[in-house]
């Protein structure tokens, strides 16, 4: 019954023009239901962009093969060729709603509003659908959901997460949870915030100015809301009513007013655990980096079963790169919030940031299933399947991340060129990360990838650039002397590969790092002619834990040991093609 009144509001909207309105109340239906087709079909209407129109419409098709609103539409927007029985109708008119007004069902009369806003939408959705699209496509302006925006965020050598920090919904309890003002999340791409049911307060409020704020505040109409509300809070000066003051204002982007009206609640009661979290989300929409791990502490503190709170901090310290503490947080959000999907999403996060993929995949699956528009979640499976060795299934999931995703943050351009690289499509991984390096140019491990891209596409000289300019970033480092001798190598400046695979014996931090570089050291001296030497260096990798050394170099260190008329000595790995002449100081 809800729905059906809260879809006649959505054709009421429609129809007096208030698209975010409709938007809005669209998403939340969709956030409940993601398998109405009409309410999909309603959504294409009002969204911004082409791509965000195809998408709704392809996911009517998806649930109902059949709609031709949704063929006729995708074919007026170029998303569907033309076929058997399905033909584009003509523009409508711009007085759509005259239209709309001439269409009359005689049962309708004996129908409730809301059954009768559902009857119009099955009778004339198609032809609105389509005027609607058409106008849209032709509205210049903004910024569409797919409009890629860089984003470069702190970065490890293993791929790291940056999350949105976010507070969704949970379950009722004796605390009003702050409501978030971002997801990460196709819901939040189509530029409407859903808004879930405040839970009960403990101090009542029989004013009529009370009811009507929170009207206001389930349906997005914040200024009312704040309106209304401070004046109960200049009435009753209670921690609850100064926290929705508080919660009115930082809905509005007022963070500053948001912050004061949380410390007013507090001054009434310093045990009231939202306004600690709603101060804390103030803060960090004023500042990512913002340290507030005292106020979100604070909140846990005074209620522990606070699991909005727990969440938060989840978020935070993902964002402080301390994936154990925010796994913990992350696991007992799921716990207070089992409907949430994002304790999952975040302990996924988490797994990753600690290096460990087992246990990754059924945390994303959890998170699709209760809630599929969370796109977060392919960045996360991309990261996964290129960590388990899978760049293929990778790079499905990082398309599919970057068509909804309406930003590009740094672990995804690093994960994606990541992937493109070990797939042996170098010259995609090299534009990728030198995308990157044009924002920042000081990132090491990106340096370093693209000058073992540049090594496989024979451009020696870009290689030894990159490979040095991470060196000199980093001068002490296995990593990046590694990739510098790995460049003189294959730039055949053999002289200056020795001298660096030689320091690296002493930067190596395990076996694994000391069997490279006694291999490569190996390679380089019987380069050099130095063929005692190198039988040394190929003696210490055999002798080495087997586990270090792949079988093909152990292979190929008794070759060289104990070489027979049909064996050759030389690598098999060492490229041919002459350097381009360098200025670069030799080492």
């Amino acid at each position: 019954m809800v729905d059906e009144k809260m879809f006649a509001q959505v054709v009421e909207a429609i129809e007096k023009g208030q698209r975010s309105r409709a938007k809005d109340l669209l998403t939340r239906l969709l956030k409940t239901d993601q398998r109405n087709p009409d309410q999909w079909l309603w959504m294409s209407s009002v969204v911004d962009s082409r791509k965000e129109q195809i998408y709704c419409l392809e996911s009517v098709l998806r649930l109902d093969p059949e709609n031709k609103a949704a063929k006729r539409a995708l074919i007026l927007l170029g998303g569907m060729e033309p076929g058997e029985g399905v033909v584009p109708v003509p523009p409508v008119r711009r007085k759509w709603v005259d239209e709309l007004e001439e269409v009359e069902v005689e049962e309708e009369k004996q129908k409730s509003p809301a059954t009768s806003g559902k009857v119009l939408g099955y009778i004339s959705a198609g032809v609105i659908v389509i005027g609607l699209i058409l106008g849209a496509i032709f509205i210049p302006g903004g910024r569409g959901l797919f409009q890629p925006k860089l984003t470069i965020t702190p970065h490890t050598w293993t791929p790291t997460i940056s999350p949105v920090p976010v507070t969704p919904s949970p379950a009722a309890s004796s605390t009003p949870v702050p409501m978030s003002t971002g997801m990460p999340s196709l819901s939040s791409n189509l530029e409407a915030t859903y808004t879930p049911t405040p839970p009960y307060v403990l101090t009542p409020h029989p004013q009529e100015a009370y009811q009507i704020a929170m009207r206001a505040y389930y349906e997005g109409n914040y200024e009312k809301m704040l309106n209304f509300m401070q004046q109960i809070a200049d009435a009753d000066e209670t921690a609850d009513a100064y926290f929705y003051v508080g919660e009115a204002h930082r809905l509005l982007g007022q963070y500053s007013q948001a912050i004061r009206a949380y410390n007013k609640s507090l001054s009434a009661n310093y045990l009231f655990a939202p306004a600690y979290l709603g101060r804390a989300q103030a803060k960090l929409a004023q500042d990512p980096y913002e340290e507030v791990e005292e106020d979100l502490t604070r909140a846990i503190e005074n209620d522990p079963g606070y699991g909005a709170a727990y969440l938060e901090r989840a978020a935070y310290w993902l964002l402080w790169h301390q994936p154990e503490a925010a796994l913990e947080d992350a696991q007992t959000a799921a716990l207070l919030l089992p409907d949430s999907p994002f304790p999952y999403l975040y302990q996924a996060q988490a797994l990753l940031a600690l290096g460990e993929v087992e246990g990754v995949l059924a945390l994303a699956e959890k998170t699709q299933s209760l809630d599929i528009t969370i796109v977060d979640t392919y960045l996360v499976l991309g990261q996964m399947y290129l960590a388990d060795g899978n760049p293929e299934k990778s790079l499905e999931n990082l398309k599919i991340y970057d068509v909804y995703s309406s930003e590009n943050p740094l672990e995804y351009l690093v994960t994606l060129g990541q992937a493109y690289y070990e797939v042996e499509n170098y010259e995609e991984a090299v534009e990728i990360f030198t995308d990157v390096l044009d924002v920042d140019d000081d990132r090491i491990e990106i340096l370093i990838y693209r000058g073992l891209a540049y090594i496989e596409l024979g451009e020696f000289q870009s290689a030894i650039n990159d490979t040095y300019a991470a060196r000199e970033l980093e001068p002490n480092s296995f990593r990046t002397g590694f990739a510098l001798g790995k460049a003189f190598f294959a730039a055949k400046r053999y002289d200056n590969a020795d001298s660096q695979f030689k320091a690296q014996v002493g930067r190596a931090e395990d076996d694994v790092q000391l069997a490279q570089a006694y291999y490569w050291w190996a390679l380089t001296l019987e380069e050099l002619g130095d063929v005692y030497e190198a039988r040394e260096k190929w003696q210490a990798l055999l002798e080495l834990p087997v586990e270090a050394v792949p079988e093909a170099w152990l292979a190929e260190a008794e070759a060289h040991l104990h070489p027979t008329p049909t064996e050759t000595s030389t690598p098999t790995s060492t490229p041919t093609l002459t350097p381009t002449p360098t200025d670069t100081p030799e080492e």
